[in-house]
């Protein structure tokens, strides 16, 4: 599925790769200052961020998405915790093994001039794209004293995130699966729908505790697009700065 720059990135969603695409003129921030400022946002900020990409936010009011961002986030803590305690000091990708998953590392995905940060494949493929981790680290090299200790935090984080995604594959009753926004109800028929973006804020919540990140993941969508086009990691932040930033009534 395509994306246009200013979508969410972090979970293997595909972007374009096309640097010779005319893009907007967006104001230029330096990454060290646009990467501080993501740093400091709470999980109930990037709460508000995911919903403003759910298709069924329009359903859900500012205070449910604030009670469903923080159940999200509590199973995704939880899910961390539990692997923890099975397997110990154990990277993601050594958990990965210990559950029997293939985990793949390849340059980049084929898949049409888009580039895939880190994909989960049903029913037990793990499969990490290599040439977004050249590009962190080229931007790690030249900015110090960033929140993202190292390319191989990065790896982790991303494993981990598609880690969680095999785990809520397994467990039909863990939140993010379990629940249901109820669409209509007209006498004995009904219907409900999963909400996708709750998935995105465990795993990313998954992500940071398993890892020990003081941050949040989601921040990784700028950072990443910086190292293929900075206009357009310029323009993702400040479209997460009006989301996270913006007034009660309205978030997207």
């Amino acid at each position: 599925m395509k994306k246009d720059w200013n979508d969410s990135f972090f979970r293997g969603n595909p972007f374009r790769s096309g640097l010779s695409q005319q893009q907007p003129t967006v104001q230029q921030y330096p990454l060290p200052e646009m990467i501080k400022t993501l740093a400091a946002l709470t999980q109930e900020q990037w709460g508000l961020y995911a919903f403003s990409r759910e298709p069924l936010r329009g359903r859900i009011d500012r205070q449910a998405r604030l009670e469903l961002t923080a159940q999200a986030v509590a199973c995704g803590q939880q899910q961390a915790r539990a692997l923890r305690s099975s397997y110990g000091g154990l990277s993601p990708a050594g958990c990965a093994e210990k559950l029997g998953l293939e985990v793949r590392r390849e340059p980049q995905a084929n898949d049409g001039g888009f580039v895939i940060f880190a994909q989960f494949k049903p029913p037990r493929q793990l499969t990490l794209f290599t040439d977004c981790l050249k590009q962190a680290q080229t931007l790690l090299g030249q900015y110090h004293g960033l929140p993202i200790r190292s390319v191989q935090e990065i790896e982790n984080l991303l494993l981990a995130h598609e880690l969680f995604h095999y785990l809520e594959q397994q467990e039909a009753t863990l939140f993010t699966r379990a629940y249901r926004l109820p669409l209509w109800k007209l006498g004995p028929f009904h219907s409900s729908s999963r909400v996708g973006c709750l998935s995105e804020i465990a795993g990313m919540a998954f992500a940071a505790a398993f890892c020990g990140t003081a941050y949040v993941p989601y921040l990784l969508d700028v950072f990443l697009v910086y190292g293929y086009q900075p206009d357009a990691a310029c323009n993702l932040y400040e479209g997460i700065l009006r989301v996270t930033q913006a007034p009660n009534e309205e978030e997207g």
